[in-house]
């Protein structure tokens, strides 16, 4: 009879602390709901594995195909897309910065994870692009003859 009496008080006092556990996070226990972060995305599965010609790894999920790039989040959603000609591309990445250069239009832009920071068209025959942590951006483009230049980017864009 004293064991029964104890594991209905202990019930009482799990349940206790479940509703108070609820009661002061509502508006967490309401937005993981609402938001639905915890489903698998179906735009993620619609993606077809033949036409993948790159993937590049970072926070967010870089898919890009003969015709666009799309950009995924932590949560399989598309969180940047862009019809592109994929002529060649450059990139680099570190930490939560990718920067992507469009050879054929010789475009650079910058995200930040799957946000885009940035993005600027230039007469240069670009080489090279490299990003560090911070979100500063370097590109090597070539001059006349056998010469070639370095610009170095702030975050915002603007150069150094």
């Amino acid at each position: 009879m004293e064991n029964k009496k104890n594991i209905i008080y202990l019930g009482i006092i799990i349940c206790i602390c479940f509703l108070l556990i609820g009661y002061f996070n509502y508006e967490k226990v309401i937005k993981f709901f609402n938001d639905r972060e915890w489903e698998f995305a179906e735009s993620f599965s619609t993606v077809n594995a033949e036409n993948i010609s790159q993937v590049e790894a970072g926070k967010s999920l870089i898919v890009l195909t003969n015709n666009k790039i799309q950009f995924y989040d932590k949560s399989a959603k598309i969180g940047y897309e862009k019809n592109i000609i994929n002529t060649g591309i450059l990139s680099s990445t570190c930490e939560d910065y990718i920067a992507i250069v469009y050879k054929d239009t010789n475009t650079i832009c910058l995200f930040k994870e799957s946000e885009l920071m940035w993005e600027n068209k230039f007469n240069w025959n670009i080489l090279n692009v490299s990003v560090n942590k911070n979100g500063y951006v370097t590109v090597i483009y070539s001059q006349s003859g056998y010469k070639s230049s370095i610009k170095i980017f702030k975050p915002n864009g603007d150069e150094l």
